[in-house]
């Protein structure tokens, strides 16, 4: 299973919305999840990449989820949003208004240390995006931060 998308951001040539869409939803009839997880439209951090991809997943989503699927979009749970706040505000990570939710969520995940661990050095692969955070935080504290996820 593979999912090519023919132009990339990267290279100054924004992926349509219609185009990566229509890969999704080949993806999503394929597989057949009863789940699927994605950014909220505002890419819980602002990012325009994972704006796109909240966008391309809501119309692949509508088009081609099996009935009785859902959709899943990050949220950060209050209790979380206030024991990280300082760290946040210090490193203006999240847009004002980013999507808190109640602690009531659908989906709350707390990585193991070994998937923590694997998630990390994903994030850290893309040393444009992470490098600066992972320094200035330290590994421990930045390990730590990225081992929960949460969706509403």
């Amino acid at each position: 299973m593979k999912v090519t998308f023919p132009h990339s951001r990267r290279y100054g040539n924004p992926i349509p919305v219609e185009t990566a869409a229509a890969e999704l939803c080949s993806l999503l009839e394929e597989v057949r999840p009863d789940t699927v997880v994605t950014f909220g439209a505002d890419g819980i951090t602002g990012h325009p990449d994972h704006r796109a991809v909240a966008a391309w997943a809501a119309l692949a989503f509508q088009r081609a989820a099996p009935r009785g699927a859902r959709l899943l979009r990050a949220a950060i749970p209050a209790a979380r949003a206030a024991r990280w706040k300082a760290l946040t505000d210090r490193f203006g990570v999240f847009e004002p208004g980013y999507p808190v939710v109640p602690d009531e969520v659908a989906l709350d995940l707390r990585l193991s240390p070994e998937v923590s661990t694997l998630k990390v050095r994903a994030l850290a692969a893309q040393a444009t995006q992470t490098a600066g955070l992972i320094e200035a935080m330290g590994p421990d504290v930045y390990a730590a931060w990225v081992s929960e996820e949460s969706f509403a």
